[in-house]
């Protein structure tokens, strides 16, 4: 999928006089940090109290032509602060390029840990990333590509670390609904002793049951009432089977991240 990928200077606003740009965000209500970007170096640092950190550094091969993406990209929020992970600290994102005429935007997200006091890079290039459930500790990356759609869907584990579980692609059907069917890679099991299936999510329990350690088919996901449910398919000799189980269920291993 083609898209810009720019350095970092050029989401921010660039002037004849100024060569560093900065960005203050508190790490904790009584810590204050800021964030420098320096264009003649081509870098990104952290700064908190006296410790001071290199995020990123773009060489000559990260950049590209700006002159056709200065202004626009100059509306665009290069750095931006929140606690991702949920655990009382904010956390940075770092805008790494944009595609579909400005939709898509991607970044690397820097979670910060409390242990060795550093930022550590714990999703790279995640496209328009959002909370999905925060309930769940569920994150939703997605991105537009022409009559395509992605999505990715990461998990925060109680260390505080991110992994990728859930990827999906969408193509428009032929269908009479016209509507867009996604088809998802996941590596998940059953967690629990019996997972009934439901016919739609947060209705009426059935008598068909997964077990414990049986491996399920990821066909849908959705999110009711602050739940989110899981299509699956668990196939046998005769059939397979589908219904609806609730995610706390299942145990999603970590997929490694498929370039475009």
């Amino acid at each position: 999928m083609k898209r810009h990928i720019l350095p970092i200077l050029a989401g921010a606003t660039v002037c004849a006089f100024a060569n560093v740009k900065s960005y203050d965000f508190s790490l904790t209500e009584s810590t204050p940090g800021k964030v420098v970007l320096d264009f003649d170096k081509q870098n990104l640092a952290v700064e908190l109290k006296d410790n001071k950190q290199l995020l990123a550094h773009f060489t000559d091969s990260d950049e590209a032509d700006l002159n056709d993406f200065t202004e626009f990209m100059s509306t665009l929020q290069n750095v931006i602060f929140a606690d991702y992970n949920f655990d009382g600290y904010t956390d940075i994102g770092v805008l790494m390029g944009t595609g579909y005429s400005g939709t898509n935007e991607y970044r690397d997200y820097y979670f910060y840990d409390p242990d060795t006091q550093k930022y550590i890079l714990q999703i790279k290039n995640a496209c328009n990333l959002e909370i999905f459930s925060k309930k769940h500790r569920m994150f939703l990356a997605w991105e537009k590509s022409g009559s395509s759609a992605y999505s990715e869907t990461y998990m925060i584990d109680k260390h505080g670390n991110a992994f990728l579980v859930l990827s999906a692609v969408g193509t428009w059907s032929q269908n009479k609904k016209r509507e867009m069917v996604y088809t998802y890679d996941a590596n998940a099991t059953v967690s629990v002793d019996r997972a009934y299936y439901y016919d739609v999510p947060g209705g009426r329990k059935s008598r068909v049951y997964v077990v414990k350690g049986d491996h399920v088919e990821v066909l849908d996901v959705l999110k009711e009432k602050g739940d989110v449910w899981v299509k699956v398919g668990y196939k046998t000799r005769r059939k397979i089977y589908k219904g609806w189980i609730n995610s706390t269920n299942l145990r999603f291993e970590e997929l490694r991240k498929k370039e475009k």
